[in-house]
């Protein structure tokens, strides 16, 4: 005999089977058979393998076509790939897990690696890093690389408790840089993209001011902007001008001197100087340094060898590092403008840095794969890795014993320089 399941399947079934239930192959619902059954014409002998209920409905047979067959661009948008996408999920997750780093780090204080101190979690990635002065207080700039327009937004961090005590929100693109004031009562940003510039004021989490610039190349903010010594001011640089900005008025003081696109610089933490560094449109091409004391509105220029990638002083002024794109890393006595230490390199640093007294340096290459911070003393010619993962900034604390470094899978490392061990 043959029944319709409510799922639409037609059922053959075997006339012994009347008055009993009947589990449908489709739905797996069940169904009661009447007693009195209609007589059906012999059912066709069952094949090797198939079930006693079976779909009687008489299947076409396809005839064969010459040809190459099913594309796999059809056979993906059939449904046929969903072995491949998960097979390709699978591979996703374990290459963005692959450097995740644990808590603490391994290694010892002679080693290759040093160990992380503590770990901080963030909720998005940690792009640029700055201590306070007393070393008391970390910004860290951060984004979300999903949201649209990454939604970025400072936290402010104890750094004796690892906790945030403050988030700040105001810039619409991503941060190029911040840094607190010499007093760490307040906090400045920027953001190359729209060549804005935020001060903010730590007791309230409130801003100051925030100035929008013209548009230029390079953008105002985009490769530094930092407090003036006295910490009245903010300074930055744009194309053809080195910026002191007052915060509360928002008045700009305009210094030209040349500036453009290839300019790389870093403010004096000491004196009213900005070292600025930079490819020079002469036959044939040169690099330059420009050393310009916005205080006095003089300058003087140092030649140089490379092109710069980046820069940094030391906390006590004394010293200025400046990586290069294709060569050696060079580290400057800021009084004489003479070269203390090189180190020979062939690739590209896109982060360097000096600690309080500018004896260590630490370093982030531009590398093809995922980056590791880098450290060694200066006037060393061997560095050591820090292992803690792929990293987008470094920075000393003030008291020179541990360094930040900000890693891209969304954490925060601390690491002890002095013993290299995990306290």
């Amino acid at each position: 005999m043959q029944i319709t399941c409510t799922c639409g399947k037609r059922l053959r079934i075997e006339d012994d089977q009347a008055g009993k239930r009947v589990k449908c192959p489709a739905c797996g619902e069940f169904l009661q058979l009447l007693q009195v059954v209609e007589k059906l014409p012999p059912a066709r002998p069952k094949k090797r393998f198939e079930d006693d209920a079976v779909d009687d409905e008489p299947r076409p047979r396809r005839k064969r076509t010459k040809g190459p067959g099913i594309s796999p661009v059809v056979w993906l948008a059939l449904g046929g790939g969903g072995v491949l996408i998960v097979v390709l999920i699978a591979v996703l997750v374990v290459v963005l897990t692959h450097d995740r780093p644990a808590a603490v780090a391994g290694g010892s204080a002679g080693g290759q690696a040093a160990d992380s101190k503590a770990t901080v979690e963030t909720a998005t990635n940690v792009e640029r890093i700055a201590y306070s002065r007393d070393g008391t207080r970390l910004a860290t700039a951060i984004w979300d690389p999903v949201v649209s327009g990454g939604n970025p937004s400072i936290k402010i961090w104890d750094t004796g408790t690892g906790k945030p005590v403050m988030k700040l929100a105001g810039h619409a693109q991503l941060i190029s840089d911040l840094a607190f004031s010499p007093d760490g009562k307040q906090l400045v940003s920027s953001c190359g993209q729209l060549n804005e510039v935020i001060v903010w004021d730590l007791a309230t989490g409130a801003f100051i001011r925030k100035n929008i610039f013209p548009q230029s190349s390079p953008a105002l903010g985009s490769r530094f902007v930092a407090f003036t010594p006295d910490g009245k001011s903010v300074v930055s640089i744009a194309k053809d001008v080195v910026a002191v900005i007052e915060p509360r008025t928002g008045n700009v003081d305009r210094h030209e001197t040349f500036i453009n696109f290839t300019a790389q610089a870093a403010s004096s933490p000491t004196e009213t100087i900005v070292a600025i560094a930079q490819i020079m449109p002469t036959k044939p091409v040169t690099a330059a340094m420009t050393v310009y004391d916005y205080g006095k509105r003089t300058s003087q220029t140092v030649p140089l060898k490379v092109a710069p990638s980046s820069m940094a002083y030391s906390a006590d002024g004394r010293s200025l590092v400046m990586a290069s794109a294709d060569g050696p890393i060079q580290v400057f006595d800021t009084k004489t403008w003479t070269i203390r230490a090189s180190f020979e390199r062939t690739q590209r640093y896109i982060r360097a840095g000096l600690n309080a007294d500018g004896t260590l340096m630490c370093g982030i290459p531009d590398s093809s794969g995922r980056p590791q911070a880098e450290i060694w003393p200066v006037g060393s010619k061997q560095s050591r890795q820090l292992a803690v993962g792929w990293c987008s900034d470094v920075a000393f604390a003030p008291d020179g014993k541990t360094v930040a470094v900000a890693i891209r899978d969304d954490t925060l490392k601390f690491v002890d320089l002095t013993t290299g061990q995990a306290k």
